[in-house]
C-alpha cells in the first residue's frame, strides 16, 4: 500500500522537474478592452490563499492546496544541487509521501504535489515554469496545462 500511493505522488514530482527543463508554457495574456469587476477579484481572492517559501517571501496557491501543517516531514531530498524535494506524510494513513515541496537552490516554491484520497493525485505549479523570459518565479503556483485544448485556448498556464 505504501509504495502504490508512492508511485502515484512521485510520477506527479518528475514530470513537473521534466516540464521544468524542457516543456515551455503558453503565456495566459487577458483579451484587450475586457475589464475585471470587484466581484471577480474577491473570487479570486477566496479561492487563493499564501504560504511561505523557504526565503520567507508570500506564495500564492489554490485554497485545495492542504496545509503543510497536518503532515509530518519523513524525507528531504537534493536533486542535482538544483532542486530541494520534501517529502511529507500524513498521520492519518499508513503511507510514505501524501505531500511533496520542490524548491530551487534559492529557496523559490517551484511545485507542490499531493494525493488527494477522494479524487488522487494533485499538482500546483508555479506559472512562471518553462517560460524561457521569466527572470525568476512568479511565486503564484496554479494547476499546470492538462491538454492541448488548454495550451491552445489559453485558458490555464
Amino acid at each position: 500500500m505504501r509504495q502504490r500511493l508512492l508511485h502515484r505522488i512521485l510520477p506527479v514530482v518528475v514530470s513537473g522537474l521534466v516540464a521544468i527543463s524542457v516543456a515551455p508554457a503558453l503565456a495566459e495574456e487577458a483579451p484587450k478592452g475586457i475589464g475585471i469587476t470587484s466581484s471577480d477579484l474577491v473570487s479570486v481572492a477566496e479561492s487563493q490563499r499564501a504560504i511561505v517559501n523557504l526565503r520567507g517571501d508570500q506564495v500564492l496557491v489554490p485554497g485545495d492546496v492542504p496545509s503543510k501543517d497536518r503532515f509530518i516531514l519523513q524525507r528531504l531530498i537534493s536533486v542535482d544541487d538544483r532542486l530541494i524535494v520534501f517529502l511529507y506524510s500524513d498521520p492519518r494513513f499508513q503511507t510514505q509521501v501524501d505531500y511533496v515541496e520542490t524548491y530551487n537552490v534559492n529557496g523559490e516554491l517551484l511545485e507542490i504535489a499531493w494525493y488527494d484520497p477522494t479524487s488522487g493525485p494533485k499538482t500546483v505549479r508555479d506559472v512562471n515554469l518553462g517560460i524561457r523570459d521569466a527572470k525568476r518565479p512568479a511565486r503564484i503556483l496554479k494547476t499546470p496545462v492538462t491538454s492541448v485544448a488548454e495550451m491552445i485556448g489559453g485558458q490555464t498556464r
